[in-house]
């Protein structure tokens, strides 16, 4: 009887030849997992407002109610608006420049405000430290398949947020606030202290037309500058 030895060579590069299946298993399935996630790089998405816990009168109740919020992105430009029946506020950020301006109307009077990188990390400063956890439970917000999320801030304060982890935006509406979210947050809380009010956003309109290169352009002339 004539016993058969393999090789040392051979059992060698068996022992790469696995290495490298799995090498490129892990990087297929690793690669079929982010195809899942779409970059949404142009949309209009529109968002309710409502107040969840307040001590705020009814007048502002109301008004806050009767708010909208619209968010639109275009590669790596953002801007949202707030729409209320006593004010309007956009929120423009570029981040090829890493600026950001702020306009402001109330009646006939309308500010325009020029933010730095600096200043606005600095404005978001509540969000440095923050913790996520993400929790095991989901629902539909807009056909999308959502998760939830609970952020607590270095205050101790905590926030709910839903966001959709098939979608994800070229461009944060907020970096600080939702830059640590593994998806497009479509629903979320947001504590007013000046209202002592918590008041909660959910999407209720997504558009994926292009959006107007105009949207994202800062007036120079109608506004008073505040710096």
């Amino acid at each position: 009887m004539k016993l058969h030895f393999l090789s040392p060579n051979l059992h060698i590069n068996t022992i790469v030849m696995g290495k490298i299946v799995c090498l490129f298993f892990l990087l297929y399935t690793s690669t079929a997992f982010t195809q899942k996630q779409r970059i949404i790089a142009e949309a209009t998405i529109t968002f309710s407002i409502s107040i969840v816990k307040t001590n705020a009168t009814p007048e502002m109740v109301n008004s806050i109610n009767l708010s909208e919020k619209t968010l639109y992105i275009k590669g790596l430009q953002s801007r949202t608006d707030m729409v209320s029946p006593n004010f309007q506020q956009s929120i423009l950020h570029n981040t090829k420049d890493s600026t950001t301006t702020i306009l402001t109307i109330f009646g006939d009077n309308r500010f325009r405000t020029n933010i730095g990188a600096k200043k606005w990390k600095s404005m978001n400063s509540q969000y440095e430290g923050m913790s996520v956890q993400l929790i095991d439970s989901t629902k539909k917000i807009l056909d999308y398949d959502c998760k939830k999320a609970v952020v607590t801030l270095k205050s101790g304060a905590t926030t709910t947020m839903w966001y959709a982890p098939s979608i994800y935006p070229s461009i944060g509406e907020n970096q600080y606030q939702f830059g640590s979210i593994p998806g497009f947050v479509l629903s979320y809380e947001s504590r007013d202290e000046q209202l002592k009010s918590t008041i909660k956003f959910t999407a209720s309109g997504i558009n994926f037309k292009p959006v107007p290169t105009a949207k994202f352009d800062v007036p120079t002339i109608g506004y008073r500058l505040l710096n």
